[in-house]
This record gives C-alpha cells, sequence and structure tokens, in this order.
C-alpha cells in the first residue's frame, strides 16, 4: 500500500514547512500531539499499482509540478479498505515499511484483503468449513475444557513458551477417534504417519516472490525494502516420511528444498504461532501469513511438476494446495486457511483467510477449537497424504492425477 498526501495536503504542508518543501508521504497522526488529525488532513490510503508507483517515483525525484494530485485514489474508500491490511503495531518503531505492507506487495495478501476472495467463491468457502467445522463423535469433554480454562488463566501472565508447553497438549492428543469396519478405533497420529516439528526454520527461500524480472519499477522499489523474513513457526505439523514408498521418497528427496520444507517432515500443512498475554496479535499474525504462503508454495511447486497447474482455473482458489495455521493468544484464537489463485495473467497470489475465531475464556470455543484442530490433523493423515502420494508417482510415471476433495467421502468421526 502507499500512504501519501493528495494535492491540497502538500500545498498546506508547503507552506507550513520551514524549508518550503512539501512531504511526498506524511503518517496520519499529528506529531506535536501523538493524535490522529482531522479527516480532511487523513492521507489518503492507495492500492499498490504501477501507475501510483510510477507517480510516487517521479515524485520522489521531484519530477512532479505540483498542478495535479500525484496519485490515483481508489475508487471508493471500500476498494482502498479492501486492498491493504492494517499494519503491524510493532512496525511503528522502524522506519521503514512494515511486514504487513512488505508482504502485500509480495501479492501474499492477510486476512482484511483476502476477505473479498474468501467470500466470493462460496463453494471454496463451503469445502473449507465443513473440513473445519465437521462434527466428531469424540469430543473434548467438559472437565478437560475446565482444566485449559484453568491452565490458562493460571499462565496468562508467562511468557510464550510456558503457555504454549502447558496448553498446547491438551489442544492436540495424541489419539484420535477413527471408524473402521464400523467399529470406533482409538488410534495413534503417529500409526497414521503424522509429524511435527517444534521451533525449525524453514528452508531459506520458501517464501514465494514474484517475478520482477519485467517489471523494473517494481522490482526496484521492492529492492530497497527490508525483505521478508524466513518463517520460523511455533510448531509445524505435516506427513511423516515413513508414510511413502522407496519409490515415493527417491522423488522426495530429489525436490528436497520444498517436499522437506521444514527438515525431516513432509509437506507440511498447518502451522501453530502462539504469543503470550505481551505479545502482539498482529506479529503472529504475519509470521502465520508468509509461513501458510510457503506451504502452500511448496505444494504447488510438486503439482506444477504434474502438469496439474495448468488446469487450476483462473480466478478460483486452488483448493488442492490449500493449508492452514492457528494463531493463539491467552484471550482468543483464529484458525486460517491459506491457499493460492491465478490472475488472469496466469501469475499467482496468495491468500490467507480467517475461518473462524474462539474465545479460550469460554468452554465452549475451547472445544470447538480442538474439534477444528483435530479435523484439520485427520484431513491431514487422511486426504492429504494420498494427494502427496499421488503427486510423488505423477512425477515419476506421468500418469494423470485427479486432486482429490478436501472432505473425506468417507467421513472420519
Amino acid at each position: 500500500m502507499l500512504i501519501c498526501e493528495t494535492h491540497d495536503q502538500s500545498q498546506r504542508r508547503r507552506l507550513s514547512s520551514s524549508d518550503g518543501t512539501a512531504a511526498a508521504c506524511s503518517p496520519p497522526f499529528n506529531n506535536d500531539s501523538n493524535k490522529y488529525i482531522s479527516e480532511d488532513d487523513i492521507p489518503i490510503v492507495l492500492p499498490l499499482t504501477r501507475s501510483n508507483l510510477q507517480r510516487y517515483q517521479a515524485m520522489a525525484e521531484g519530477n512532479n509540478d505540483g498542478r495535479q494530485d500525484p496519485f490515483t485514489p481508489p475508487k471508493s474508500a471500500s476498494d482502498a479498505t479492501s486492498s491493504i491490511d492494517t499494519p503491524s503495531r510493532s512496525s511503528k518503531k522502524s522506519k521503514g515499511a512494515d511486514a504487513g505492507s512488505i508482504m502485500q506487495w509480495h501479492f501474499i495478501h492477510g486476512p482484511e484483503s483476502s476477505r473479498r476472495v474468501w467470500e466470493a467463491n462460496e463453494a471454496f468457502r463451503d469445502s473449507v468449513t465443513t473440513l473445519v467445522h465437521g462434527a466428531r463423535d469424540s469430543a473434548m469433554r467438559e472437565e478437560s475444557a475446565n482444566r485449559f480454562q484453568n491452565a490458562r488463566e493460571k499462565l496468562r501472565s508467562r511468557n510464550e513458551a510456558t503457555l504454549m508447553g502447558t496448553l498446547m497438549p491438551m489442544l492436540v492428543k495424541n489419539l484420535r477417534t477413527s471408524m473402521e469396519v464400523h467399529e470406533a478405533l482409538i488410534r495413534d497420529f503417529d500409526t497414521d504417519f503424522l509429524d511435527k516439528n517444534l521451533d525449525m526454520e524453514f528452508n531459506r527461500g520458501c517464501v514465494p516472490i514474484p517475478d520482477l524480472s519485467t517489471d523494473t519499477l517494481l522490482g526496484s522499489l521492492l529492492a530497497k525494502s527490508p525483505g521478508i523474513k524466513n518463517p520460523k513457526p511455533d510448531i509445524v505439523y505435516g506427513i511423516s516420511m515413513e508414510a511413502l514408498t522407496p519409490e515415493q521418497l527417491i522423488t522426495a528427496n530429489k525436490l528436497i528444498e520444498s517436499s522437506q520444507l521444514s527438515p525431516g517432515i513432509l509437506y507440511p500443512f498447518l502451522i501453530f504461532e502462539w504469543k503470550s498475554a505481551k505479545g502482539l496479535f498482529t506479529e503472529a499474525q504475519d509470521q502465520a501469513r508468509r509461513g501458510g504462503a510457503a506451504l502452500v508454495n511448496a505444494l504447488a511447486k510438486l503439482a506444477s511438476l504434474t502438469d496439474l497447474e495448468a488446469k487450476q482455473a483462473v480466478s478460483k482458489p486452488d483448493i488442492g494446495t490449500i493449508a492452514f495455521s492457528c494463531v493463539i493468544t491467552p484471550n482468543f484464537a483464529h484458525i486460517y486457511v491459506h491457499f493460492r489463485q491465478l490472475r488472469p495473467d496466469g501469475e499467482p497470489e496468495w491468500y490467507m483467510a480467517k475461518v473462524s475465531g474462539y474465545q479460550t475464556d469460554e468452554s465452549d470455543d475451547v472445544r470447538r477449537l480442538r474439534r477444528d484442530i483435530h479435523n484439520i490433523l485427520d484431513w491431514g493423515v487422511l486426504e492429504r497424504i494420498k494427494d502427496i502420494k499421488k503427486f510423488l508417482d505423477r512425477v515419476k510415471s506421468n500418469e494423470p492425477v485427479e486432486i482429490l476433495s478436501p472432505v473425506s467421502k468417507k467421513r472420519k468421526t
């Protein structure tokens, strides 16, 4: 996004400045009082378009004569708010752009700018919400929810590691209930090839970066930005190496930079970012944003080797490469779905849509949260693992691959 002055604001600042020059961009608050200034003086928020970037560069170089507004504003206020995400509070201490804005420039959208795409694709949204919110025979017991509440209240002022280490085992159990031959069985997640890493950095270069070779202007501007940090989620779940046949494992090892995005586990599909009461939710959200984009990008690379990418409908979410994240604080939690969508020119953009929110001081919400997390884990070991194996077989044999629906026809409990 670009936050810039209109021509009238520029003129007023030019008259009031001591050196007679106008600032190109300014924050929407009064530096003396540290309060928001009047509505007439609030700078406009502009979409990051090539036209606006060209005018921004011209003004920065002193080539704007001031006879017209240097930027093309959005058509409406809703256009502006739908094209950007609120900057992270943690970024206000730095002079450069915040992490959310930098990711937006790289077409990695946050929850706010993803909302329009999420709401516009009803079939995709219904499939994802059915996957996440599906009913289970094995629900969290009330006493377990109360135990979570008591621990949360006791530890709410503790650091992130203590909070996560105590509460996470209450949300993700080692066992799951499955229906086999019309009989409910208790199965260990390890038996179904679920694996995880704790606080481990992803492979370098895993976050998708747009090809800027044909756009020198955007490339030069982004070259001056701090860049995007490498993801290092608190917890990431993926598929165990033991799930593959020897032939599939050989193929996966040839693609190790993406297949083992998090070293030692295959194609992760769910990440957790925790924050203590002193932490910033927006910071955890940004961490999940870049980590989720990396998960989707890794599987999209595998899909592209199967010629599957060409079959993806333009301007429709790619349901075959979705991933999930969960951001948790002592007070609330959000589950997000991460996905990509091709623009009409065939280039991808990356989205992060909020599926559901939970108040962790409410027992019903805690039970819903654990149900939804276990639904995602079940989907990973039942459906995503089948997609990965078929993709790897397709790379090896060049046989057609059919993307499985994210919702199993044989509903788990």
